[in-house]
């Protein structure tokens, strides 16, 4: 059995065939690639998000309903706490997480310096 047609015509549609294989292979990696990057930037919006949103229910709430609301609203994936010191020091993550810091500080009204942020 031969794979290479004899024919000309035969080799140009395999050659053809062959560079839409490709082309559709190279198009599904980089839809792959910016989508995981939306998915993630969106990720990262909810986050901020959801931290903002926790700073002003607990300026709204009772101090006697904070302890109930850090542990509603802490997950796997963001964990929040009541303290005056800072749990976790700033560390250099990059320009991703600087832009996070970033978009967190602004969310959340205060200044770049007071948000310290490291992955889990």
């Amino acid at each position: 059995m031969r794979l290479v047609p004899r024919s000309l015509a035969g080799q140009f549609a395999l050659l053809l065939l062959l560079a839409l294989v490709i082309a559709q292979g190279m198009a599904i990696a980089l839809f792959a690639a910016e989508r995981s990057e939306a998915v993630h930037d969106a990720h990262l919006d909810n986050v901020a998000l959801r931290a903002s949103t926790v700073v002003r229910l607990l300026r709204d709430t009772p101090p006697a309903l904070h302890s109930a609301i850090i542990a509603a609203a802490s997950t796997d994936e963001a964990r929040f706490t009541l303290s005056r010191e800072p749990l976790v020091s700033r560390i250099e993550g990059g320009d991703g997480a600087d832009a996070f810091v970033s978009d967190l500080s602004v969310a959340l009204g205060v200044g770049p310096g007071r948000v310290n942020v490291v992955p889990l």
